[in-house]
């Protein structure tokens, strides 16, 4: 009888675990946002890019924008998250095709485009099949939540 009473307090405490478990943590839940600046252009204006990532964790989904210069992409993903990273995959333009307006595939479904990881109160990005640039290392400082706007009188 002991042993079965040990058994059920062991299933109990894997079964609640495992139910905490994939429930994603409500600090994945929010925005954020890099901005990569490739330079000037012939102009002499910056040539810069804003990827804004909008998370729904407790949906496992988010939407990826991508605007600035020569560039206007709307992506939709899933977002694969435990308790210290989250794992942005693609799954298809805000269109629905998973091809983008030029008709090419770049990015095969269900592959990750990035990872964001928690660490030591930061967030680190580690690149996967999206690259805004070679020039960046695969891991950094990459998206943050966004900076509040100050508002002056």
């Amino acid at each position: 009888m002991m042993k079965l009473i040990l058994l059920l307090i062991i299933f109990l405490s894997v079964a609640i675990n495992m139910s905490y478990a994939n429930t994603p943590p409500s600090f994945w839940q929010k925005r954020y946002q890099y901005e990569d600046c490739e330079g000037t252009t012939v102009g002499g204006s910056p040539a810069c890019e804003t990827y804004d990532l909008y998370l729904n964790a407790a949906k496992h989904s988010c939407r990826l924008t991508i605007e600035g210069y020569q560039t206007d992409e709307h992506i939709i993903c899933s977002a694969l998250t435990d308790m210290i990273r989250i794992d942005i995959r693609f799954k298809s333009y805000s269109d629905g095709k998973t091809v983008n307006a030029y008709g090419v595939s770049e990015y095969p479904v269900g592959s990750s485009l990035f990872t964001l990881l928690r660490s030591g109160g930061r967030v680190i990005t580690e690149l996967h099949s999206m690259r805004p640039s070679d020039k960046l290392p695969i891991v950094g400082n990459y998206f943050e939540p966004p900076k509040t706007a100050v508002k002056t009188k």
